[in-house]
């Protein structure tokens, strides 16, 4: 995945870390491959997959406020309702990490 890749680059590039009082910049190298505080790019993927359904749900939330507020089986109340259904099934195959075989 590209986010892995970029995720690697990341982490092997230079890194910046501020002192204590944050006026002193140093640079700290870490290798992907040593770093215990790094996941492994299954992992990775894991974990952002994760974070995608956890925005996902966020907004599924949002919408299902607004439902709240409209009158239940209205046409606008119905098709949020939808919506709130299409993005919660969305965000379980991303935690199961099947939102890429999605037809």
């Amino acid at each position: 995945m590209a986010e892995n890749a970029a995720l690697r680059k990341f982490i092997i590039e230079s890194c910046y870390t501020y002192d204590g009082d944050g006026s002193d910049i140093c640079d700290s190298y870490v290798s992907a491959e040593e770093s215990p505080l790094f996941p492994s790019s299954t992992d990775t993927e894991s974990i952002l997959n994760s974070l995608r359904a956890e925005g996902v749900e966020m907004v599924a939330d949002a919408i299902g406020q607004k439902c709240s507020e409209l009158k239940v089986g209205s046409k606008e109340w119905k098709s949020l309702k939808s919506i709130v259904f299409t993005l919660i099934s969305f965000s379980s195959q991303l935690r199961a990490g099947d939102a890429d075989k999605v037809e």
